[in-house]
């Protein structure tokens, strides 16, 4: 439960027109602790080109790093809702490079 919210069963979360402001990767914080087991998929649309985003590697990373291991976290980069990259899937794997 997370601020009366229940999640617990909450299979995937998809999450559109990312700009990594401070509020979204509060709420990202917020749901990283939530106790959703079955939670398997994160998936973060970002649009590369419009202002005011500034989602880097680094941020990718950080938010990588605050979710279990074994989920799966994609970024998907697009511009104008066209697709710039398929996606960008970070593991624990990855980030220990």
């Amino acid at each position: 439960m997370t601020d009366g919210v229940n999640l617990s069963l909450l299979e995937e979360v998809e999450i559109r027109c990312f700009r990594s402001s401070h509020g979204e990767l509060q709420f990202l914080e917020t749901l990283s602790r939530c106790t959703a087991e079955i939670l398997e998929k994160l998936v973060i649309y970002t649009d590369q080109f419009e202002k005011g985003t500034s989602l880097t590697k680094e941020i990718c990373k950080n938010i990588r790093k605050m979710f279990r291991p074994n989920l799966d976290v994609i970024f998907i980069l697009y511009s104008d809702e066209r697709l710039v990259s398929a996606y960008i899937r970070l593991t624990p794997t990855v980030l220990k490079t």
